[in-house]
């Protein structure tokens, strides 16, 4: 459980959940035993919720930066539209604009998950495989030979995953990969989601050198900041 806990504006912190001791004996009668164990119980919850606060707020603030350059994205896609309307822009809507950014996102790669769903529930009706379309990938229940590019996993051992592994053209990631991917709106980096107990290659091996640079050029200009021009002809369409 988790509580306010009064040390800084909005801090905090985990509640022990342990049962308050009693006073022993006459000469302890109306006051509480020292707890050193309850004390440092209550030290390093502070600390565990000092750590999740800070947590939150980084990821407060990239989420701002991805939206950012999503939005800087979408207003340069519109009025591109816009321009190649020639004076007829009543067709140009941000709406459809914002849909193919999203669809773009995961074009080309062809998923297959392994132990993310349970298995009696009908995968295409599954949120993981509706997001991963959305953004453009293509689903399969099967591993693919010469198809499949991608399996996302919850974890190494079964038996998916040891049929990718017998293969050198699939990347086998972790699930958060896709969940970064719809949160940012942009292919996140496949070797920063290594599936725990397999080699650090084997999440970019799907991916090609020159893919691969892409992603990381991608990845590591997302948080720029728009020019001064930018933000000026910004402004101006705005007055």
């Amino acid at each position: 459980r988790w509580a306010f806990s009064g040390r800084g504006r909005g801090s905090l912190h985990a509640s022990p959940g342990k049962a308050e001791k009693q006073p022993v004996g006459s000469a302890a009668a109306g006051k509480e035993e020292p707890d050193a164990e309850a004390d440092a119980d209550a030290d390093a919850d502070a600390d565990e919720g000092d750590d999740l606060e800070a947590e939150l707020a980084s990821d407060s603030d990239q989420f701002l930066t991805f939206v950012r350059s999503v939005l800087l994205d979408a207003h340069a896609s519109y009025y591109r539209a816009v321009d190649a309307a020639a004076g007829d822009n009543s067709g140009v809507d941000i709406k459809n604009i914002m849909i193919a950014m999203k669809q773009n996102v995961l074009t080309g790669v062809c998923i297959v998950f392994s132990g993310v769903f349970p298995r009696h529930q009908k995968p295409a009706s599954t949120l993981v495989w509706q997001v991963a379309e959305e953004m453009g990938a293509t689903c399969s229940e099967e591993v693919l030979p010469g198809q499949t590019t991608h399996l996302v996993a919850a974890r190494a051992g079964s038996a998916k995953v040891t049929q990718a592994l017998e293969r050198q053209d699939i990347s086998i990631v972790h699930v958060d990969w896709l969940w970064a991917c719809a949160h940012r709106w942009l292919r996140a980096d496949e070797s920063s989601f290594v599936l725990e107990g397999l080699d650090a290659a084997t999440a970019t091996r799907g991916v090609g050198s020159e893919e691969a640079s892409r992603v990381r050029a991608g990845s590591a200009g997302e948080a720029q900041n728009p020019s001064a021009d930018v933000i000026a002809a910004m402004n101006a369409e705005v007055d």
